[in-house]
């Protein structure tokens, strides 16, 4: 039988995890969720679903570069950074003492990632606009998807358009799902430590 023949090019094994918050149980429709997810038509305020396996084994599989920018680690970077700056509060003032040379940013405020939050359900020039006004006082690197670090939003192409996509909102989710030592900031007897 044919069965015993591997294919010249055989895909290579990949895992994957996709995630939906759901916030009203009466839609569990997964279009219907995604559109609600999508404020404008090339818009996107989802990155998922997220490449779990190693990417060090898919770096000669098609796709790669599009796995790359999916990938599980990289939102889970992005988790931890923002539990760190839930943990530490909202704090006005987070800079290093004067005596260093460089001052560092503090994370995101829970007030300024909600408010983050509720740009993007606008669209992408208003998401954009939002972190522009916060990124100079908040640290916001982790989030930058430019090279120029001037948006929230990669472009991708999907059936011969060109579309905008953000992770943002999926590391504000999973947040409060992800509960393990691999997702938390590391905690010590005085609390988080940066």
């Amino acid at each position: 039988p044919v069965t015993d023949q591997i294919p010249d090019a055989p895909p290579f094994p990949c895992s994957a995890l996709d995630f939906h918050i759901l916030y009203d149980t009466t839609g569990i429709d997964l279009e219907a969720i995604q559109a609600k997810l999508t404020p404008e038509a090339q818009t996107r305020l989802y990155n998922r679903p997220y490449i779990v396996s190693d990417l060090e084994h898919l770096q000669q599989a098609e796709g790669y570069a599009w796995a790359t920018l999916h990938d599980w680690e990289t939102l889970n970077q992005r988790v931890q950074w923002l539990k760190q700056g839930k943990a530490l509060g909202d704090r006005k003032e987070q800079t290093t003492s004067e005596t260093t040379e460089e001052k560092h940013p503090p994370p995101l405020s829970s007030s300024q990632y909600h408010l983050l939050r509720d740009a993007l359900f606008r669209g992408k020039d208003a998401a954009d606009a939002q972190y522009r006004l916060i990124r100079q006082r908040y640290d916001l690197t982790k989030f930058a998807e430019t090279e120029a670090g001037d948006s929230l939003f990669y472009t991708a192409m999907e059936e011969g358009n060109e579309i905008f996509v953000t992770s943002f909102l999926d590391a504000l989710e999973a947040m409060d799902f992800l509960k393990n030592d691999q997702t938390s900031p590391v905690q010590s007897s005085e609390g988080v430590t940066p």
